[in-house]
């Protein structure tokens, strides 16, 4: 009944009336961008430069309302450009245009206010609180995103949930090996537990847990040692120390409570674990894109974000993690006052009182009434057949944790250090002529020649890796230098302006005072002494 009352209330929220068709591409050049824009969120243009011209191609993303230049560069005739950072303060900021080689482009979307991004997860929380339904909760969640996403269209936002969102998520290779590693977790316990390994640790710590408190201190102890991942912890704890706590008449809610209160907050806070690992991955990612907004109005703050070590930003920020300090500190502090309150309170003294360690009505994920787990008869109870699959794991998860990392470090100190092949138009190369590096000529030549310098300024180009904005541009796994950069007319910031007179002089000079040519650019690098 509360599946199909949640499922009416979806479908019910979903707008009848249709939405009006905004136009993402208007005009010759098709410009490709969300069908929704949030205010204050950056988002990214795509669109091909004309191909029935010759020679470079200049571009020039527009604001429609005031005119002002977002964007600008030189391509060659069929390039794909990928235009980043863009940001909207309202709708009144829309349409932008493209122009190149004397035909133009519009886009215009749906706008609308940041704060909606919060919504969908609001939503999924405050309906499984409610209806009790996880799952459809969850999907609830995902197709309010996508109903945003899909500029406000029910039909299409449900099959972008399906096909944008479902479909690669259980397709990911991450989600894949979480998943297959719980499943030989499970495995793993259910060894344990046939080859009397589980009863084996239970009859060793029996000694020691001889009431609640003890019990469940020893919960969580365990808890703590299994540090390296939740969901391993989960697996191994929860069912390694159930036979102890429902000995003890402790409730199956609290035993969750304990379990649940320790796993990811321990696994979040311990450098090596798998949760740490991820969200050095985050802060990774968030320092270059702080780095990129910032570059214009703070170019020394940008550079530091840039060069900041993820590692030990996110060892700086463990005194900071409350969340997981406070929990795991309640966690202690309930087990061992024996305090509780609210429905705990209730369910521990229903366990106590021998009403049944959970509810009547309870879903139970596992049936653990059942003898499956249970060993065979005869077989003798050890407990080092459920340690030594315990510690294997913890070793060798910590070992490969430790060879990856390493290895990826390996790699990326390789990459750093990696000489250019001669002749590849880096920096350190000097071209004979003089001024065939300077200027318009420069341009030209690189837009023939595919050089990474023809796109300037905010743009990629789909045969090269993605350009920065802070200073310098990037050609795989080589950088050319700011001052090259400088030279080829790129202006450092969010926004960019290219203008005649930062490529050529006014006294005819292509280069114009202080911008390098790439000779001297070269000449100031640090001779090769390998």
């Amino acid at each position: 009944m509360r599946r199909l009352l949640l499922i009416t209330l979806l479908l019910a929220c979903a707008p009848t009336a249709s939405t009006r068709a905004l136009a993402q591409g208007e005009g010759e050049i098709d410009v490709r961008g969300p069908k929704t824009v949030l205010t204050h969120v950056p988002f990214s243009l795509e669109f091909t430069a004309p191909e029935n011209v010759s020679g470079v191609i200049e571009w020039r993303l527009v604001r429609v309302r005031d005119g002002e230049l977002l964007a600008a560069g030189l391509v060659e005739p069929g390039a794909a450009i990928a235009v980043d950072g863009l940001m909207i303060d309202g709708r009144v900021d829309l349409p932008f245009r493209v122009e190149a080689a004397g035909v133009s482009g519009g886009f215009r979307v749906l706008v609308l206010p940041g704060w909606f991004s919060i919504l969908p997860p609001l939503v999924a929380i405050a309906l499984a609180l409610i209806f009790k339904e996880v799952v459809i909760s969850l999907f609830a969640g995902i197709w309010l995103g996508a109903f945003f996403v899909a500029g406000l269209n029910p039909f299409a936002a449900l099959f972008r949930t399906i096909d944008t969102f479902i479909t690669p998520a259980l397709a990911s290779v991450d989600h894949a090996s979480i998943v297959i590693f719980s499943l030989l977790l499970g495995g793993m316990v259910g060894v344990m537990g046939r080859s009397g390994g589980t009863h084996g640790i239970v009859e060793a710590v029996a000694p020691l847990a001889t009431n609640r408190r003890r019990g469940q201190l020893a919960t969580y102890l365990a808890g703590l040692l299994i540090f390296f991942d939740d969901y391993a912890n989960t697996l191994i704890v929860g069912n390694t120390l159930r036979p102890i706590t429902d000995r003890l008449k402790i409730s199956r809610e609290k035993l969750s409570y304990i379990v649940d209160s320790t796993a990811a907050p321990v696994a979040s806070i311990v450098f090596v674990s798998t949760w740490a690992g991820y969200q050095i991955s985050l802060i990774g990612d968030g320092l270059g894109a702080a780095a990129v907004q910032v570059a214009g109005s703070a170019p020394q703050l940008g550079s530091a974000l840039e060069s900041a070590s993820p590692f030990a930003t996110f060892i700086s920020t463990i005194p900071y993690l409350f969340y997981p300090i406070l929990a795991l500190l309640m966690v202690f502090l309930v087990a061992w006052t024996g305090r509780d309150f609210g429905p705990m309170l209730a369910a521990e003294r229903r366990a106590s009182a021998g009403g049944g360690l959970y509810r009547d009505g309870a879903m139970l994920m596992v049936d653990t009434s059942a003898e499956l787990m249970a060993p065979k008869e005869g077989k003798p109870h050890r407990w080092y057949n459920a340690a030594v699959p315990v510690g294997t794991v913890v070793v060798v998860v910590l070992l490969g944790l430790f060879i990856d990392g390493r290895s990826a470090a390996l790699g990326l100190s390789l990459r750093c250090v990696r000489r250019p092949p001669p002749g590849d138009g880096t920096a350190d190369t000097e071209d004979a002529g003089g001024d065939r590096s300077a200027g318009r000529r420069h341009a030209s030549h690189a837009a023939r020649h595919h050089h990474p310098g023809a796109c300037l300024v905010a743009g990629r180009c789909d045969r090269s890796r993605r350009h920065r904005t802070v200073g310098e541009l990037h050609t795989r796994d080589r950088r050319l230098p700011a001052a090259y950069a400088a030279g080829l007319g790129v202006r450092r910031g969010r926004r960019h302006r290219v203008r005649d007179r930062d490529i050529v002089g006014d006294d005819g000079d292509p280069h114009p005072a202080g911008h390098p040519t790439r000779r001297d650019a070269g000449r100031r690098r640090r001779p090769d002494t390998r």
